[in-house]
This record gives structure tokens, sequence and C-alpha cells, in this order.
């Protein structure tokens, strides 16, 4: 097969200089970015982000860029790289594979740096040159269980999707939360398709419910019609599933003369509403007025999940009155684009995530940021990634020869370390009204691993 051509890199799109201060060194950049396959939305988001890198540079400093399509052939990176520096590259940026960074890895020495935008499989020690960059969740698990050490929080209850990215970000802070002093009171898995939390936050928190979880459900007794009528008027739950005469309803009769329990019940109702009016139910039921007792020995929650699953959660932890324990989380609960209606239910939540995202005023944001693809919009995390790997190239040597300091980029404040690999310290948001805020009282100095994190 023969190797692939490199193509130019697309003109400016009414980009400003973000930086102009730096003395950069004039380069030709080779970029290794899948542009076809399963992979080229992510590809053509990192190539966003680089070309707002290149075009904020005064034209003197810009230097060349050249594209290679790495597509969905991580065995072909090895001679891409060749050919890239046949072509003069004095910088490779990619590959964006982790098959293809462990390609790299094996290599004994590489003659032209690389800054790989992923981490290897691979133990080190790894070839002089390459640098590992990545977007990796057990970081940013690592740097919230510092937060909350930094706030004295150090009694968690942990609330994950049942998946194996969740089980990795669960297993990364129960290790650096642990080191830190910190004690997991419980892990409550929870299936990621779910809707109703109940069984998860019940058993975290260790509620007494005044609705039987389906642990209990073999222990429930059958209900009586007056005790559904009861139930069903302290829930105010009629104007969302039922109609104003619900006793007349031919559904509930037949229930009811077949005996329920208040589960089998609460399953019906939900079942005949659509996920926002949930969100609404959960709202309603925080009209309780007498909270059930839950247990006294946690001050927080680790959250783990997706931005859908947090709008789920964290209603229903406010329904069972939980709603005052401060909930941090990952990048994973924020979608990367303000939503104040769809994320109103995530007030308080205090997360992880790149600078450019949790700072509404953000130099990047008021610059650029309306000039991306609606393709790179939703992967805005990327944009950063492949901007910031682009500026890391002029300050990779002084990195190198200086690994106490560190650069500010769109993804947080950067540095290397002695294997090569790139750390992020992150900044953190906290959702108030619905939209993400530089969060209160942020953690102090730089983030420092703890030995065997990556």
């Amino acid at each position: 097969m023969a190797p692939p051509t490199p193509r130019p890199a697309p003109e400016p799109v009414g980009l400003e200089p973000l930086a102009d201060d730096v003395a950069f060194r004039t380069q030709q950049v080779a970029l290794l970015l899948p542009l076809s396959g399963r992979l080229a939305a992510a590809g053509e988001a990192v190539l966003e982000g680089v070309s707002a890198a290149h075009f904020s540079l005064p034209p003197a400093q810009r230097g060349e860029l050249r594209i290679y399509d790495t597509g969905e052939r991580p065995e072909a990176t090895w001679q891409q790289y060749q050919q890239a520096v046949g072509d003069g590259a004095t910088l490779v940026i990619g590959p964006l594979d982790r098959a293809a960074v462990d390609d790299l890895a094996r290599r004994d020495s590489l003659s032209v740096p690389v800054i790989a935008l992923n981490r290897s499989t691979l133990p080190g020690p790894y070839p002089r040159g390459l640098h590992q960059y990545a977007l990796s969740p057990e970081d940013e698990a690592s740097q919230v269980a510092l937060r909350a050490a930094q706030q004295g929080l150090f009694d968690a209850v942990i609330m994950a999707s049942r998946d194996e990215l969740g089980e990795r970000i669960v297993d990364a802070f129960s290790a650096r939360y642990r080191q830190l002093g910190g004690t997991i009171r419980d892990v409550q898995f929870y299936v990621p398709g779910g809707v109703d939390f109940r069984d998860t936050i019940v058993s975290g928190l260790e509620v007494i419910d005044p609705l039987p979880t389906h642990r209990q459900r073999a222990d429930a007794h059958r209900m009586e019609p007056e005790e559904i009528e009861t139930l069903v008027a302290r829930l105010d739950w009629m104007d969302i599933a039922l109609d104003e005469n619900w006793m007349e309803n031919p559904n509930i009769i037949r229930l009811m003369r077949g005996g329920i329990t208040a589960e089998e019940l609460s399953e019906q109702l939900m079942s005949a509403v659509t996920e926002p009016e949930v969100e609404t139910q959960m709202q309603r039921l925080e009209r309780l007025d007498n909270p059930p007792p839950r247990r006294q020995d946690v001050d927080m929650v680790f959250l783990v999940g997706d931005t859908r699953q947090a709008r789920l959660i964290r209603p229903q932890l406010r329904y069972y009155h939980a709603g005052n324990l401060p909930v941090l989380s990952t990048s994973q609960v924020y979608s990367g684009r303000p939503d104040a209606r769809a994320d109103a239910d995530l007030d308080d939540i205090i997360f992880a995530d790149m600078p450019w995202l949790v700072d509404p005023n953000h130099a990047a944001r008021l610059d650029w940021l309306e000039d991306l693809s609606p393709s790179a919009q939703q992967r805005r995390r990327l944009v950063g990634l492949g901007h910031d790997a682009l500026m890391l190239g002029w300050e990779i040597d002084r990195l190198n020869l200086h690994t106490e300091q560190s650069f500010a980029g769109l993804t947080g404040r950067l540095c290397l370390d002695d294997q090569g690999w790139i750390r992020r310290e992150l900044s953190f948001g906290q959702f108030r009204r619905g939209v993400p805020q530089p969060a209160r009282t942020p953690p102090q100095g730089f983030y420092q691993p703890f030995e065997g994190q990556p």
C-alpha cells in the first residue's frame, strides 16, 4: 500500500492571536490524525484545535503544518512517522489511537519528538522523545479526590455507572482518596440506562425509605385500595401520570383488585411518564414534610456518570434529603456546552474539567469558539487537546529541561514528568443556575500524582 499523501492545513477562520509574547522557533509540524473511519469526527475536532492554535500565532512564528490521515490502521503509524520525518518534520503530533501509541512506544528511539494524543498501555521505559498527552478520566478522578481532601471531606459514598469506564474511575478515585486519609463508606453501582436510582441512593446513604426498595420487595406488604389512594395523593403524582378520575382508570382498578405493593405502584406510575417529567416529579417530592433519616457518617457523594445520569440522580438525592451533601464528579457530568434549562438540576455539583470550559470569560471562548464547525462544537475537549498539543510543541524543550515548570493551556496547567507523560492540573467548575462557573475556593498548589497513578 502506498504511503499516505500529506494535505495542506486548512485556511484560518477569523482567529485572533491568543499569545504573541512567547519566543517561538519555526517548525514543520506533522499531524498524524484519523480523518477517515470510525475516529474521523474526533480527528477533525483535534485538527480544528491545532488550526486554531496555529493561526493564533503571528505569521512569522507559525511554521508549517502537514497532515497525514491515519485512518483505521494503527499498524501503519510507524510508516507514516518515517514519511513525516523524511518530509522534513521537526515535530510530530499524534497519533490518537491507543494501539498506534503502543506501536511508537515499542521503538528503540525516535529521531523527531512526538506528542502522542493518548497513553500507551505498555509499561515504560519509553523511547526518548515520546511525550504522551491524554485526557485521562483516571487523572480527573485523582484530582477530585485531592479536591475533596482540601475541602475537608473525608467520608465518601460513591455512586457509579456499572461499566468499564465507571469502574476505572472508581478505582482511581478510591486509591488516591484513601492515600489522602479518606474513607470510602460505600460504593453503589447502578445500571447506566436506568431512570429510577432509588436503590442506589437508599442503600448508599442507608435511608429509611417511605417506599420499599427492590431489595425489600419480597417482604413488602400488599396494599389495600385506601392505602393506594393515600399514597398517590401524598406523592402528588395524579396530575403527572393519571387524570383526575384516576380511581376510575381501568388499569388502577385492576391493580387494586389484585393487590399491589408500593414499589409496584411506583413502577407503574414511573413508566407512564417521560424522562423530563420524572425530573419534575422528583422536584415535587421534595415537599415531603418528614424527611427520612439517613446515615450521618458521610460528608460527600462522589458521583460517576454522564450528563443524562447526573440530571436524574441529583434531584433524587434531594428527594431523599441528601441535597445538603456536597456532590463531586469528573467532567463526565458536563456536556461541554452550557444549557441552563437542561442542567438546572445539576446545581451545586463540583466537577473537574478544562479551564476554558468552566470559565465563561475564558479568552479562547470569547475569541474563536463560534468559528468551530458544528461537529467540533460537540467535541470541545478534543478541540482543546489539539490546541494545547501544538502550543506544547513550542514549549516541550523548556519543559524537558525544567520539569518543575508548567504551561497554562486550554485543557489545564501542563507539565512534563520523568516518563514523558504530560500531566494536567485541572480547573473545577460548579453549576449555578444550570451554568458552570469557576468553583469557589479552588485547590491551592500544583497537583502531584501519587506513585503508580497515571
